[in-house]
């Protein structure tokens, strides 16, 4: 199941002590996750991955587009106390900022430009 594919993934990342709470707040998250920002062929491509460069490997790319993500919709932290708030605020400034003073072409340019050079 891709819920249960992803959630384990990010479960992995998260406090050791305290999965449960994990899968319990963030279950609408990470359904929306799926639905909007992986889809189908982004969880295919994971399981790809897990299967070719390890778990480790997969956990890691899953939490970077998790953290993406959430940077991106920042409405869907639910944690005040999280690190990931402030990332997600910082990243949407940012990215509101960008936005505002290039065009949609450079901006997926760049986009695949960083996504290239993490290799």
């Amino acid at each position: 199941d891709r819920f249960r594919f992803v959630l384990r993934h990010l479960e992995l990342t998260s406090d050791p002590d305290k999965p449960e709470l994990f899968r319990k707040e963030k279950r609408k998250q990470v359904e929306h996750f799926l639905r909007t920002y992986l889809k189908v062929d982004g969880v295919l491509v994971l399981r790809m991955i897990a299967l070719h460069a390890g778990v480790m490997f997969c956990t890691e790319i899953t939490d970077a587009l998790w953290k993406r993500y959430l940077s991106q919709h920042p409405e869907n932290l639910i944690d005040e106390d999280s690190s990931l708030l402030t990332f997600a605020r910082a990243q949407s400034i940012r990215r509101k900022r960008h936005d505002s003073s290039g065009s949609q072409e450079g901006q997926n340019h760049q986009r695949l430009g960083r996504i290239l050079s993490h290799r």
